[in-house]
């Protein structure tokens, strides 16, 4: 009955020491490995352990700046995130102009759609960047119609 309801392991007469060592197991299956992808968009995969971006499995070279910019973009795919939030992840809330965050989202964007990625940092004029609404879109729209054939 509990495996039909979503348990994932059940302990029968367990000892305490038995009990925690199955705890910290499954506590160690949530996290992150090395290696392993935290974050996903559209065929674009971003290790933050080990600093890495692929795109359909290949690499892609970023720099420090591209790459923290694209990882709060692909942290945060539902919303806008606005300008000053992003020049606070680049550059740590030195004072920078506009066109410093510009030039560094059009040259990450180039870059992962050169590879054959989905369109990053897509600018809302006036407010900021967002992860690209068209896949964004798609991608709800796929998971909509799954949930209603089920």
């Amino acid at each position: 009955l509990a495996f039909a309801q979503g348990c994932d392991d059940y302990v029968s007469l367990a000892s305490g020491d038995v009990l925690r060592a199955r705890l910290h197991a499954l506590a160690a299956r949530g996290r992150p490995r090395t290696g392993e992808c935290a974050l996903e968009f559209g065929g674009l995969q971003l290790d933050t352990h080990l600093r890495t971006a692929t795109v359909w499995g290949s690499r892609v070279s970023l720099t420090r700046i591209e790459f923290d910019l694209l990882r709060a973009l692909l942290a945060e795919q539902r919303r806008v995130i606005p300008r000053q939030e992003l020049l606070e992840v680049g550059w740590g809330g030195c004072e920078r102009r506009d066109h410093v965050l510009d030039v560094h989202m059009s040259r990450l964007r180039t870059k992962i759609m050169r590879a054959g990625g989905p369109k990053v940092g897509e600018p809302v004029p006036g407010i900021g960047y967002r992860v690209g609404i068209a896949l964004a879109a798609s991608a709800a729209g796929l998971a909509q119609l799954v949930a209603t054939a089920t």
